[in-house]
């Protein structure tokens, strides 16, 4: 997937659980919301939250969920995401290739 940058939304944080129920080592659940990042997205889109690409896993019409991995909360600043942060959202760049 490819990003342009470009920012196009800021929204908040909603919900913030392990993926796992007891075990917050297997990574974390997160629901934000966002009227834009929601208007064309789907379930498996790529979104960039603070700059790192994530896969919606569900999306109604103001608040998405991703799953985010171990690994992931290791090498990026999500890892302090709560309930109530502020966060940004680029879509992905969508093109044709003629």
């Amino acid at each position: 997937m490819v990003f342009s940058g470009i920012v196009e939304d800021q929204g908040e944080v909603v919900g913030v659980r392990p993926m796992v129920e007891g075990k917050p080592d297997d990574g974390i659940t997160v629901d934000m919301r966002s009227k834009v990042a929601c208007s064309d997205a789907y379930i498996g889109c790529s979104i960039a939250v603070e700059g790192v690409c994530l896969t919606a896993t569900e999306i109604n019409a103001e608040v998405f969920t991703v799953g985010i991995s171990p690994e992931t909360l290791i090498k990026t600043n999500l890892k302090d995401l709560t309930k109530g942060s502020k966060v940004r959202y680029a879509p992905a760049v969508c093109g044709v290739l003629q």
